[in-house]
């Protein structure tokens, strides 16, 4: 930025020369924004150039320029703005000329001396967008003070303060948008246009054929409201056509969109392990015209979902068995057509080959009372998948039960399992079920390792058993006592034998049995009791307990 140095009176009249052209042009542009409005007024035709006349004849017009202009609408109301300004004369007199013709006959009077005063015309005459026109200004004194004088003109501005619409209506919304609308609801469009000078009214067609002109049919206000149509076209849709019209006679464009009515989407997919290999699938049916489902699986992360299993009508489930191993999810695809058919949201993820469901046990026997080794016998099953991987034997004394059981066995593969380390006495077995995913059943039906709780609670208990093991040998006492007897018909002999034990004092009671004259009894052959003896006879008896331990 420079300087320059100015006289006194020279910057004075400077400042004052540029105060003065500053609010000529304010006041320029007020006039120009009352007139017209700064949203809508629209230039025709600008001239910034100033036009100066020294002592003109008042009697005389002169020229100050010539011009074309080509209005880019049609117009019949415009305003010519420009400045005036006399030196010495208080009177300036304007004349316009429009292709020859007298349009504005001005005299602008009252002027301050040499200060420039914002002046604005109407001109009402209609021309055409596209045509040019010639344009020519002259001017010249009115009254004047004293020579030298003279007078300008500058800063000439011909707009339309109203200019005429020419924008077509803008499609706001379709609601809701083309392309589907589902089965359970009839289609309701909303469609909304917008427009500076109002929507007069707008129009639609709703056609299956691919293309629709709507003219017949025509709704007032900016938005066609639940234009409502129930009847199903079937996989090719609805074509719902619009276009509209403003208040200046602006047609836009038509705009079509498709609709397509579908079935409504599987709801609520659900995918649970039942079994080792076994996925249990439930769903909700929203539709009520559909032909089926196919149901898929993705075991690639959800990349990619064959299909597995085709359902049909009004299905709300499938149990998907012997699965295989690994992680996957499911989708559920309802169709009617194979260009009609919605895919539900995937299913929640689940991993097969996962043993959920605990063994079982079936029975629990052992031998009481016995005098040799307990011997436990048990078989259990194994629905869970994973199979039966090992046994274990549990024991514990008539004194502690229900408690301090101990693992006996250790880990056994077999059914059956005999008990060496049993003494003399009392003994409570029970049995431990393990799987192969580490899931664990005693014989009552509790869970004692992997789930806690399995599709097969509660379980018919089988309980613990109870063994007696007894290795004493009972007594007996025969009566009369052993020795020789002289008996008779008439006077026979009765024998009678009556045996104990201490070793099985809660067995059955001990037995005797005898044979006459033959050999020796045994603890499941012989006579239980002896008839009258009428001669010579040999007696032989043997007591018997529980556990099998004899006396002879």
């Amino acid at each position: 930025m420079s300087y320059i140095d100015l006289p006194a009176n020279q910057a004075v009249h400077s400042a004052r020369k540029l105060i003065l052209r500053l609010g000529f042009v304010l006041i320029s542009l007020a006039m120009f924004f009352y007139f017209s409005g700064v949203a809508q007024a629209l230039v025709i035709y600008q001239n910034n150039n100033t036009y100066t006349k020294t002592e003109p004849d008042s009697s005389t017009y002169y020229t100050a320029f010539t011009d074309t202009f080509t209005p880019s609408f049609s117009v019949n109301n415009v305003y010519f703005t420009y400045g005036v300004k006399g030196y010495n004369t208080a009177t300036v007199k304007v004349r316009i000329y429009i292709n020859g013709a007298l349009v504005a006959d001005s005299i602008h009077s009252g002027l301050a001396n040499n200060v420039w005063a914002p002046q604005s015309v109407n001109i009402t005459n209609f021309w055409n967008a596209g045509s040019t026109y010639s344009l020519e200004v002259k001017y010249t004194r009115g009254n004047y003070y004293a020579a030298p004088y003279s007078v300008a003109l500058r800063n000439f501005l011909i707009y339309d303060p109203d200019p005429p619409d020419t924008t077509p209506p803008t499609l706001q919304a379709r609601n809701p948008a083309p392309n589907v609308y589902f089965q359970n609801a009839p289609l309701n469009v909303a469609v909304t246009y917008s427009d500076p000078s109002g929507i007069a009214f707008t129009g639609y067609c709703l056609t299956v054929d691919p293309t629709c002109e709507p003219f017949t049919a025509f709704n007032n206000g900016t938005t066609i409201d639940s234009l409502t149509y129930d009847n199903n076209p079937g996989a090719a849709g609805w074509n719902l056509c619009t276009r509209a019209r403003d208040n200046a006679g602006n047609w836009s464009t038509t705009v079509c969109g498709h609709y397509v009515r579908r079935l409504a989407t599987p709801t609520n997919l659900s995918a649970t392990l039942s079994g080792y290999q076994n996925v249990n699938l439930q769903w909700t049916d929203n539709s009520n015209e559909e032909n089926g489902y196919y149901v898929r699986r993705s075991t690639d992360g959800g990349n990619t979902y064959p299909i597995i299993a085709t359902l049909g009508a009004n299905a709300t489930s499938w149990l998907h068995s012997n699965a295989s191993c690994g992680n996957s999810t499911y989708k559920v695809e309802v169709f009617k057509t194979s260009a009609d058919s919605v895919m539900s949201v995937a299913s929640n993820s689940v991993t097969t080959c996962q043993d959920i469901i605990a063994p079982m046990v079936l029975s629990l026997n052992a031998l009481t009372p016995t005098s040799s080794a307990p011997v436990i016998t048990f078989t259990a099953s194994d629905t869970g998948g994973s199979n039966i991987a090992y046994y274990q034997v549990y024991r514990t004394s008539d004194t502690s039960y229900p408690t301090g059981w101990t693992n006996v066995s250790g880990n056994i593969t077999s059914t059956s399992w005999t008990d060496n380390g049993a003494g003399a006495g009392i003994w409570w077995y029970g049995l431990h079920v393990v799987d192969s995913a580490g899931n664990c059943i005693d014989e009552n039906g509790v869970h004692c390792g992997g789930v806690s709780t399995d599709s097969l609670d509660p379980r018919t208990p089988v309980s613990p058993v109870r063994v007696i093991k007894d290795i004493t040998n009972p007594s007996i006492l025969l009566i009369p006592s052993q020795g020789t007897y002289a008996c008779s018909a008439t006077n026979p002999l009765y024998v009678f034998g009556y045996g104990w034990d201490t070793g099985s004092p809660t067995s059955p009671p001990v037995t005797v049995r005898y044979t006459v004259n033959t050999g020796t009894p045994t603890c499941s052959s012989g006579l239980l009791s002896l008839p009258g003896i009428t001669a010579t006879t040999t007696v032989k008896a043997i007591a018997c307990d529980g556990a099998g331990d004899l006396y002879l």
